[in-house]
């Protein structure tokens, strides 16, 4: 398993292109993920269902970390 936390540096791009797949890549300073489909840039049911479970999932941890930074569940934050 391999933890790369979010920071100053982190960032999520798609990068569209005419004619073939997108590519997402997520930066963490230094280390970049690249995320697409097969080689050949053909797109299957299963790349766009697992495209479907990654901003899926994108979106629940946007929600919580959005919670947790929250004055209601930070009290040290709401007493600064």
């Amino acid at each position: 398993m391999i933890t790369l936390t979010t920071g100053r540096e982190a960032r999520a791009t798609n990068h569209r292109y005419p004619y073939r797949a997108p590519v997402l890549v997520l930066d963490f300073g230094p280390t970049s993920v690249l995320v697409t489909t097969s080689p050949d840039g053909e797109v299957t049911a299963q790349d766009v269902e697992f495209a479907r479970q990654l901003a899926g999932e994108a979106y629940r941890f946007a929600r919580e970390v959005e919670r947790r930074h929250s004055p209601a569940a930070n009290p040290r934050r709401a007493a600064a």
